[in-house]
Parts: C-alpha cells; structure tokens; sequence
C-alpha cells in the first residue's frame, strides 16, 4: 500500500459521496471503509490479504483495549457490504455520508492511539 493511498480513497468518497446516483453513493461507502480498513489493517500488523483481514483486523484492536474502535470498524464495514452486496434496496446518500463521516472519526481516532504510533 502506497501511503497515500488511504487519504486518496477518503478524498474520492467525498467527491463520489456528493453525486445524486446510486452508484457513486454506494461506491463512497466502500471507499470510505477500504480507506480506513488499510490503515487500520497496518496497525494491526495483519498481513493476511484474504477475507480473514478484517476480522483479523477487528480483533487486534479488540484485543488491544479498544473494543469501541473494533464494533465501529465493523459497523462501517457491514455499511460497505451493504453498499456492494445488497442491491436489492436503494441506498440513500444518508448512508454514504454517514459511512463517510464515521471513516473519518476512525481515522482521527486511529492517528491518537498509541498503538498506531509503535509501527
């Protein structure tokens, strides 16, 4: 991963997330978490690039007393499967923006932890 790879992702789902259709709503969702979900992975130290990452992922912050963190890193990938799997309802530009504006409160809230600073 290029390191700014994360924030180039963040920035595209802002511009996506401002767009009417569908799609570029449901693509800023994804983004979103995938510019969190990296950064947060290489923290983790997961070096697993199959499936199991994120649940790797969730459970080394888990772990590692921020079990808050770990819940709201799920939510915000539970937002993006239904972004890219469920196509069977409408997703709304609320959820874009809410998985947009969580991405970025993980984010800050990942920059503080001590944890992020050892790698």
């Amino acid at each position: 991963m290029t390191p700014k790879l994360p924030d180039g992702l963040l920035t595209l789902a802002g511009e996506l997330v401002l767009r009417k259709d569908e799609a570029s709503l449901r693509t800023a969702a994804s983004r979103a978490y995938y510019a969190v979900f990296l950064l947060a992975r290489k923290v983790a130290n997961v070096q697993s690039r199959g499936a199991d990452a994120h649940a790797r992922t969730q459970q080394h912050f888990a772990a590692s007393g921020y079990k808050d963190f770990a819940k709201r890193l799920g939510t915000l990938r539970k937002r993006r499967n239904s972004a890219d799997y469920i196509d069977e309802r409408p997703f709304s530009r609320h959820e874009a923006f809410v998985a947009l504006s969580d991405a970025h409160e993980l984010r800050r809230e990942m920059e503080t932890m001590p944890i992020a600073r050892t790698g």
